[in-house]
């Protein structure tokens, strides 16, 4: 959720969760399973620079505080031995990616983000490692639907 501070700078709030799970049976006698569940808060500032009255061009930056759990279970069906890992970590992600906005109505919008750059960090309370990620990504395509609450101007 957003709030306009002037005309072109928007700032809000994050939260989100994600949940993942992926089952692999291989021809050889082993079943591996894997796990994976985060959440996070963070902020983010959006500038906008408009096109035309309907047709806009935004950059986004944010900040995630995450924290998560991944476990991986390996199983033999021959000899039933079960081998069990996990993994508790804590991260911090800073992204800026670019947004194309289109207004077909004076409340709804349809988004378009095309790659993003970002940093994350993230520290396994499990073990103590650390980890240091910058990426950039170019073919990575958002696609959103966003609902502008407006006051009537008079």
């Amino acid at each position: 959720f957003g709030l306009l501070l002037s005309e072109n700078l928007e700032a809000g709030g994050l939260i989100q969760y994600s949940s993942s799970y992926y089952e692999r049976n291989t021809i050889t006698p082993l079943i591996t399973e894997w796990k994976s569940n985060n959440i996070s808060i963070g902020f983010y500032l959006q500038r906008y620079f408009k096109i035309t009255d309907n047709f806009l061009f935004s950059i986004v930056g944010d900040i995630n505080f995450g924290s998560g759990k991944t476990t991986d279970k390996t199983t033999n069906t021959i000899t039933n031995e079960v081998t069990e890992n996990e993994t508790k970590r804590n991260s911090i992600r800073l992204n800026a990616r670019p947004n194309f906005i289109f207004f077909p109505s004076n409340n709804w919008a349809i988004r378009a983000s095309i790659g993003n750059i970002g940093y994350n960090y993230s520290k396994n309370r499990t073990d103590d490692e650390n980890v240091n990620i910058f990426n950039i990504n170019y073919g990575t395509i958002g696609l959103g639907v966003s609902y502008y609450f407006r006051q009537e101007s008079k």
